[in-house]
């Protein structure tokens, strides 16, 4: 998981917008847990709007899931559930791009504590505060603090961010970034190829940009390699930008 800018709904159209307040008024009537909640949102999204909504949230997020960061998310999904809570259900600022996987695990819970959700929400909420990695097998740790831990421990429960798959991904993610930062310290010059690669592999459209978050930003094994590299190649600095 990885801070997400959601963008203003100025990039929907005019109709768009008014489609979704249209919508949202006749949710406001909907009881908790309704049948008519996931009919109507079913048609919604089949509408132009939807689409629309759809397609800005990909672009905006790089066809990301905002939880895992798996490629080509094709859910929109609630924050808040919108069987919890209907009155949120076409709002913008409720809104994120989902994977099918992380939308299961998410289902309709949603959970408070002390009135706070415990959904970490990485639109509002910067990930970066909640939680730190192993960088060998690419497991997300909470950190270790009393303010932040419980809702850190929660989402990663809650969304099964640690599922073994996910974390040898990540694994494999940081391994091949070293393997290619290595070898920008290690060539003399540093050869098309090997910065070609590199620099495809750092755009915000790629998985698991999190993990590579903490290996250039945090205290880790791979710092010298890392702080090696950047000094060599200045231009990675760039690449990584618009994320890190």
């Amino acid at each position: 998981m990885i801070r997400l800018h959601r963008p203003s709904t100025a990039v929907l159209s005019q109709s768009a917008r008014k489609d979704m307040g249209t919508a949202q008024t006749a949710a406001n009537g909907y009881p908790r847990g309704g049948a008519e909640i996931e009919r109507q949102w079913n048609n919604f999204r089949r509408r132009k709007a939807g689409q629309e909504v759809w397609s800005q949230f990909a672009i905006a997020f790089s066809t990301k899931c905002a939880f895992c960061e798996r490629v080509n998310a094709k859910t929109i999904d609630h924050y808040r559930p919108k069987e919890r809570c209907p009155k949120k259900m076409f709002r913008w600022n409720n809104l994120l791009l989902c994977c099918s996987d992380c939308n299961r695990a998410k289902g309709h819970q949603f959970h408070f504590r002390n009135k706070t959700p415990l959904l970490l929400d990485p639109t509002q909420d910067d990930p970066a505060e909640f939680f730190g990695w192993n960088v060998s097998t690419g497991t997300i740790i909470a950190i270790a603090n009393p303010d932040r831990e419980h809702r850190a421990t929660h989402t990663l429960a809650q969304l099964e961010l640690n599922d073994q798959p996910l974390q040898d991904e990540r694994a494999e993610k940081l391994k091949s970034i070293v393997y290619l930062l290595a070898r920008v310290v290690r060539e003399q010059p540093t050869e098309p190829d090997t910065r070609e690669r590199l620099q495809a592999e750092l755009r915000p459209d790629r998985p698991y940009l999190g993990i590579l978050r903490f290996l250039f930003a945090q205290p880790n094994a791979y710092r010298p390699i890392v702080d090696d590299a950047r000094a060599k190649l200045p231009d990675i600095d760039t690449w990584i930008a618009a994320w890190l």
